[in-house]
């Protein structure tokens, strides 16, 4: 199976990315970079929501189950990080969180969600810092 077919799976891109490698003989985790292909995720978000993000206040991207983001987190693909972007030209704002996962359930009011509808929740972990990830995603 190509991985450059549309709708298939996102292609793994080359990204330096700061990993923790633990050293055998005394134990201690170090941080190191290492040039590895991380699986991301794609979404776009208003400016609201991204400010949210991006300031660390929200560690949850609420959508409604849908074919398209059912297709990309529900399958058998793994995501490292989410790409949130804040428009959609070549020079929007960008910044990178650590995926955790997904869940199917309510969502906090305060952070944008709906009383009494379910969405698909999209767990966030650190913001990447700026220059952590640097690669062309051209």
């Amino acid at each position: 199976m190509s991985e450059s077919k549309r709708g298939d799976y996102f292609p793994a891109r080359r990204v330096r990315f700061p990993i923790a490698m633990r050293n055998q003989s005394s134990g201690i985790a170090t941080v190191t970079e290492a040039t590895s292909p991380l699986r991301v995720l794609r979404l776009t978000l208003k400016k609201k929501w991204f400010d949210m993000i991006a300031g660390g206040q929200k560690k949850e991207e609420y959508r409604k189950p849908g074919r398209w983001i059912e297709a990309r987190v529900n399958s058998r693909r793994q995501y490292d990080v989410v790409e949130f972007r804040n428009g959609y030209g070549p020079d929007a704002p960008k910044v990178f969180a650590e995926y955790k996962g997904f869940r199917y359930g309510a969502g906090s009011q305060s952070l944008g969600a709906e009383p009494g509808v379910h969405y698909l929740v999209i767990l966030l972990g650190e913001i990447i810092p700026d220059g952590a990830v640097s690669a062309s995603f051209d």
